[in-house]
């Protein structure tokens, strides 16, 4: 009786295991093998895609490429910086032939302020002679300018602008430092330049305080 009982417990034993074998949904588990055809089935609905579309944002601007006319807000752009015209330049000459004289042996009977700027009514400025050469090149003579005594100068540079000369005197640099002032003739040229013709006054290192006016004429 026994005997027969435990022969029906094994064949049922093995029936079950081989309904559990072949059964489609355990994915073989049983037999301990995956399918990868079915994970990859399985998977591909819920992985990410290898390309994503790309969406441009409407309110970027590349400001190489877009010019100030065609943006409303101008205020996004800097001011730009005002072009200056050729009228504007201060053309520059580099004077020769500079002479630099210390005046204090000059006669006693010449009127030492003839050439001084003198303040109030009935003054008036220092001048500077302009004489027009014939060999392409126009002599400056300032008759009065208070200098270093000896003074050696190593360049002057003649610019102009409107109606005024600024004319910058540079000393030589192994001229010594002295207390020693006098009052100096100067004279120099520069080539003929209708911008330097037109100008009617005539301003030294930058000073504006003291203004000469220039005389087309020879000195006697």
């Amino acid at each position: 009786m026994l005997k027969k009982f435990a022969f029906v417990v094994t064949t049922l034993s093995f029936a079950f295991m081989a309904a559990c074998t072949d059964d489609p949904a355990s994915g073989s588990l049983a037999g301990g093998t995956i399918d990868p055809n079915t994970i990859a089935e399985g998977s591909s609905s819920s992985s990410v895609p290898d390309e994503l579309p790309i969406e441009m944002s409407s309110s970027f601007v590349d400001l190489k490429e877009v010019s100030s006319s065609s943006i409303e807000d101008k205020d996004i752009l800097p001011d730009p910086i005002p072009e200056s015209s050729s009228a504007e330049r201060i053309p520059e000459q580099l004077a020769k032939e500079i002479v630099a004289e210390c005046r204090d042996d000059m006669d006693k009977n010449e009127d030492a302020n003839q050439n001084e700027a003198v303040d109030g009514p009935g003054g008036k400025l220092p001048v500077v002679y302009q004489i027009d050469g014939e060999d392409g090149f126009v002599t400056y003579l300032v008759e009065t300018v208070l200098l270093p005594c000896g003074i050696v100068l190593e360049s002057i540079t003649v610019s102009a602008e409107d109606d005024t000369l600024f004319v910058n005197l540079r000393q030589a640099s192994d001229f010594p430092v002295t207390n020693c002032i006098c009052k100096t003739r100067v004279s120099f040229k520069i080539e003929k330049d209708d911008r330097f013709a037109q100008a009617t006054h005539l301003v030294m290192n930058d000073d504006r305080y003291l203004v000469y006016n220039i005389i087309s004429e020879r000195p006697e």
